[in-house]
Order: structure tokens, then sequence, then C-alpha cells
């Protein structure tokens, strides 16, 4: 089962006063030149943070969602990458025993940790 993609990805910067697309579902380019992701829960948009790779924004959708409505995301079209990538490499297992707050979080914290990291580097070089 191939995964089916949006258009080209747009560069990540805003375009004419509005968020560049991302050719992932739940993943949008933000101001700063990262890739945001984000998930509606209840009619409630959840940040999952931001991510200097465009494929780490959509991997954190892809978790959230599977944690959201595990059935669903089993649904072609639901998810950016096959569920079966998620279960071969134990990330499955792990996001369905924690809470959705807890995912979040964490979600977050990485995101977080890899601006640091980020940030560090570019000191570095300077």
């Amino acid at each position: 089962m191939a995964t089916q993609l949006r258009q080209e990805p747009s560069p990540a910067r805003k375009l004419s006063g509005r968020a560049a697309t991302s050719k992932y579902k739940g993943v949008w380019a933000h101001a700063n030149g990262r890739w945001q992701s984000n998930i509606r829960v209840k009619g409630k948009l959840v940040r999952l943070g931001t991510h200097r790779l465009e494929v780490a924004a959509a991997r954190a959708f892809d978790l959230a969602s599977i944690k959201q409505d595990a059935e669903a995301a089993k649904k072609p079209g639901a998810l950016n990458f096959p569920i079966d990538e998620y279960a071969s490499t134990g990330q499955l297992a792990n996001i369905l025993s924690m809470a959705f707050d807890e995912l979040v979080r964490a979600r977050r914290a990485l995101a977080r940790a890899q601006r640091a990291v980020s940030i560090a580097t570019l000191s570095a070089d300077a």
C-alpha cells in the first residue's frame, strides 16, 4: 500500500501572509522556518511542537493520530506513513501504552530538545 502525499512541498516560509503548506497531513511551515505539527481533538487544535525537519513533524502528527483513534488511523490516507513502520520500530506499542496528554507533552519536549541542539550547533559554528 503506497502512501499518498499531497503536491510538492512549499518552502518553510510565509507566503503572502499565509503559512506555507506541507505535503504531509497536519504539518505547515512556521514563520521561523521550522515545521509545525498540529492535530484536532474534539474540535480543538492541539499543537505538537515545531520541528527542524518536515518529516519529523509529519511523524509527530501520525503518532498523535494513532493515539487519538487507532482504528481510524488504520484507514488508507489517515496517516502520512504506513502504520506498519511504527509497529516495526516498537513505537506503536509505546504510544498505545501512554495517555494522549502524556504523548503530546513528550512530542513537545522532543521538539524543544531538537531546537536547543540546533541553536547550540549554530552558536558553536559562529
